[in-house]
């Protein structure tokens, strides 16, 4: 049975009284005002939360796993067959299951190789695939039992795959326990999207795939249990955290636009080394721990830790990267709680205005006429310019 503890000899202190001590002690007239700082200029974040910042909220309906398990994935470029069988061999212990990225072949010559691979993990994510690499694998994967993704995004960076090869593919008996689209997040990130740049964004690609297939005959129950997103996690723990339950929140709404009660929407992840430091690289694994302790404490289903050593990676490093998820969830413990941001005044508060900072910026994209017509008329682009310009702006102050 656990302990009770008494807290009634505290006294509790309302936001009114925060702000009278820090006025005193500080000289500041107006301390909530101006301690409040900025890391979106859609977000303006308080210096402190109390449970009234809360109460005025609507509920948060964000979904969430019954069994908190992430999944741990290690990254396998697919090259000479001997040279990535070996490598998928030492750090096969070290984690639950790997990324094949095809990026870098445009046919699997070996089919015994991949054969070897899959038979040795459950599940698996396949990237960087073109028409003939998927027909490839299809025939080497219809005797194995695995399930995952094929990481497919037919208007984002999937080169040479469109609407008519993912209808085609739905329907495939070797495919019923992968999901098909990934939109790539990610991507966004890299391209100068804002946090919430990058989630509205994201959901607009997916309305606009689901409009599209709709229209050529798939059900939209299938297409939203066939979509997945992949997303980058960094340092700035907190924001992270509400990024992940942004994502539940909004996945769930786009699930009720389309009439389906309750959506949830695998999240998939990977450690950012934007800031990364090449000459004190081990800097980099504590890094990649803040990451990781965000992405599981937001509720990600898989999780990819990029190597410290961002440049040249050594099987070592490898290693490392794999065992902060390993350690997380085997010593601390990480996996074996549900949601454990629920609750906070602060990351409640955080997740309410990111995803009506989201929410909004996704409703703008739509009366632009959708994704592609506002990348294609540089709406966007702009928007994330925009954004650049932002940043820079406060990195000079």
């Amino acid at each position: 049975m656990g302990q009770v503890i008494d807290l009634s000899g505290f006294d509790k202190s309302s936001k009114q009284d925060w702000e009278a001590t820090v006025r005193q002690e500080l000289n500041i007239q107006h301390p909530i005002e101006n301690l409040r700082w900025s890391h979106d200029p859609s977000i303006d974040i308080d210096p402190i939360y109390f449970s009234s910042d809360v109460d005025s909220l609507n509920e948060l309906n964000s979904p969430v796993q019954e069994n908190p398990e992430v999944v741990n994935f290690a990254k396998v470029e697919i090259g000479k067959p001997s040279e990535t069988l070996t490598f998928c061999e030492k750090i096969s212990p070290f984690c639950d299951a790997f990324i094949l990225d095809f990026s870098k072949i445009q046919k699997i010559h070996d089919s015994e190789i991949i054969k070897l691979i899959l038979s040795g993990k459950p599940i698996v994510h396949f990237t960087g695939l073109c028409y003939q690499t998927i027909n490839d694998l299809l025939p080497i994967i219809k005797n194995i039992k695995v399930s995952g993704s094929l990481r497919i995004d037919p208007i984002g960076t999937s080169d040479n795959i469109d609407d008519e090869m993912i209808y085609n593919l739905i329907d495939q008996s070797e495919l019923s326990n992968f999901s098909l689209m990934t939109i790539r997040g990610d991507e966004l990130i890299r391209s100068g999207a804002s946090i919430v740049q990058e989630i509205g964004t994201v959901f607009s690609i997916m309305v606009d795939n689901i409009n599209r297939l709709t229209d050529k005959g798939c059900h939209v129950n299938t297409l939203l249990s066939k979509t997945e997103v992949a997303t980058v996690t960094g340092q700035d723990f907190f924001h992270e955290v509400a990024k992940i339950r942004s994502y539940r929140i909004l996945a769930g709404a786009i699930g009720m636009e389309f009439g389906k009660d309750s959506h949830y929407m695998r999240i998939n992840t990977t450690t950012s080394l934007q800031n990364a430091s090449d000459s004190d690289e081990e800097n980099n694994i504590i890094r990649n721990t803040i990451a990781s302790m965000a992405a599981i404490t937001g509720g990600v289903d898989t999780i990819n830790v990029k190597p410290h050593l961002s440049i040249n990676p050594t099987l070592d490093s490898h290693r490392t990267a794999l065992n902060i998820p390993n350690l997380l969830k085997e010593e601390s413990y990480f996996n074996k709680v549900r949601n454990p941001s629920e609750g906070s005044y602060y990351l409640e508060r955080l997740t309410q205005m990111m995803s009506a900072a989201a929410w909004k910026f996704f409703q703008e994209i739509e009366s632009q006429g959708g994704f592609i017509q506002a990348r294609n008329s540089q709406w966007l682009e702009k928007q994330f310019d925009s954004h650049k310009k932002w940043l820079k702006r406060v990195n000079e102050k």
